[in-house]
């Protein structure tokens, strides 16, 4: 149950270990921060080997040029 001060994010990760996008929803809490690095350790990626990006809307928007 989120607490009244709690706001739904979302955490898109590219793996280069994996070669995947994966997107996991988080509840933050903005008065205590959300550690993006320690969630990524453990939901098993190597931090090393990845980037993300912590956004509020789960979608995504792909540039699709031919």
């Amino acid at each position: 149950m989120k607490m009244k001060n709690e706001i739904t994010m979302y955490l898109t990760v590219l793996d280069f270990n994996s070669g995947r996008v994966w997107q996991y929803e988080v509840v933050v809490n903005p008065t205590e921060g959300f550690d993006c690095e320690e969630h990524l350790y453990s939901a098993g990626h190597s931090v090393s080997d990845c980037h993300y990006m912590i956004h509020r809307s789960p979608d995504v928007e792909r540039n699709n040029k031919d």
